[in-house]
């Protein structure tokens, strides 16, 4: 009766660390942080062969948007497009040494809109501009600033991602 008791006490404990892995808060589903095409890291760090550190610097009307710690990190996932720390230090982190994680990708981990109802969206990586498409490099200083379209209007140097180049 008793190897009974402990194999059903621990049957339900291995139910109850699965369901939370599957349902847990912010994870993954097969593979991927929730509701992204943005595949989670198998193992963590240990098996990244490309590690890209990014600055990124997001403005609205002007005013700094804090970029939280741990974006796309969970007790089972580690999103390849993450932080650690909050101040917009971006980690890119891949299985393979070719990469494709996209500045649309981390605003897609954050749940941060790329497109803001009246307001024009730039996007200037290390003095050029660039798309929401562009693919981060080891050291890049990237701004995305909104502007209300009132004041965009009286403002030439706003530009889309239509006028501009990506790398």
């Amino acid at each position: 009766m008793r190897k009974h008791k402990k194999k059903f006490i621990w049957g339900i404990v291995i139910v109850v660390a699965v369901a939370l892995m599957i349902f847990g808060s912010r994870g993954s589903v097969a593979g991927t942080w929730a509701d992204t095409d943005v595949a989670c890291l198998p193992g963590g760090h240990q098996n990244a062969l490309t590690h890209i550190h990014a600055n990124l610097t997001v403005l609205v009307d002007g005013e700094n948007v804090s970029i939280p710690a741990n974006v796309g990190v969970s007790s089972h996932c580690m999103a390849e497009a993450h932080t650690h720390t909050a101040g917009g230090e971006l980690h890119i982190e891949t299985p393979a040494r070719q990469h494709n994680r996209t500045i649309a990708d981390f605003f897609s981990v954050w749940e941060e809109p790329l497109q803001r109802d009246g307001y024009e969206r730039k996007i200037v990586v290390n003095g050029q501009p660039a798309t929401t498409e562009y693919l981060f490099a080891d050291g890049d200083d990237i701004v995305v600033e909104f502007v209300s379209a009132d004041s965009a209007t009286s403002s030439p140097a706003t530009t889309t991602d239509t006028a501009a180049t990506s790398s």
